[in-house]
């Protein structure tokens, strides 16, 4: 299956593939077009910097999302607890913990409330399998491999990222054999990056920054061809 990650999946939808919206927290963090404006910029190399920070208009301001994964991100362990009932009340395929971004206070938490959706752990490029253990014995068997990496210009992805996914996901793989599903993304620009992943292990695509350039956008279809059909290999529950 393929995943189209934020900031690109909040404004277009493209066929036969599934967007993960978000991020959203609890409460709304003004900011949004001002932080995307002012710290988005690229490299010679396609790698993105930014310094966003999660400004979102917060989980409320989500109506219905059928056949769409919604990201959340809490900053206490009561929010997220929080935030997995009120994004399970908009109907989504998944549920998508953003449990990494590098522009903001990382919150954990020791339990998960339940909850009738599946959930999605997206882990940070930095020792991910620490995280991924941890949270494999809570109960999560889904993992987005990777979210941005950090640095002081700001939450770097694309290119300078791929080292580091394709890493996690042959990491995750090994350790856990099949009691997971992996979902890669982290400087996808190319069928034959695409194929890499798959062939490490990963079960699913996602593709991100890439996108932030439209003229890459024609690539959907063809990484699209290597993936299952939508909806008829995710089980969401």
């Amino acid at each position: 299956m393929l995943f189209i990650s934020p900031p690109v999946s909040n404004l277009v939808s493209f066929p036969n593939t599934i967007s993960i919206i978000g991020t959203y927290t609890l409460y709304p963090r003004p900011g949004r077009l001002k932080n995307f404006i002012t710290t988005l910029r690229s490299d010679l190399d396609g790698s993105w910097y930014n310094k966003i920070g999660l400004r979102n208009s917060g989980i409320n301001s989500v109506g219905y999302s059928f056949n769409k994964v919604i990201s959340v991100h809490g900053f206490s362990k009561h929010e997220w607890n929080w935030l997995l009932l009120k994004a399970s009340d908009k109907c989504p395929l998944s549920i998508e913990l953003n449990l990494s971004c590098p522009n903001v206070e990382k919150i954990s938490f020791d339990n998960l409330l339940r909850t009738d959706y599946r959930l999605i752990a997206k882990l940070g490029p930095i020792d991910p399998l620490v995280e991924g253990k941890r949270l494999f014995d809570l109960g999560i068997r889904t993992f987005h491999l990777c979210n941005s990496l950090p640095s002081a210009s700001g939450a770097i992805s694309g290119k300078k990222l791929l080292s580091y996914s394709l890493a996690a996901v042959e990491e995750f793989r090994k350790y856990f054999g099949n009691k997971v599903e992996l979902i890669a993304g982290g400087g996808i620009s190319s069928v034959k990056i695409a194929k890499l992943y798959l062939k490490l292990g990963a079960n699913h695509l996602a593709l991100g920054s890439m996108l932030l350039n439209p003229m890459n956008w024609y690539k959907v279809r063809e990484i699209r061809k290597l993936c299952n059909d939508p909806y008829s290999s995710w089980n969401p529950l």
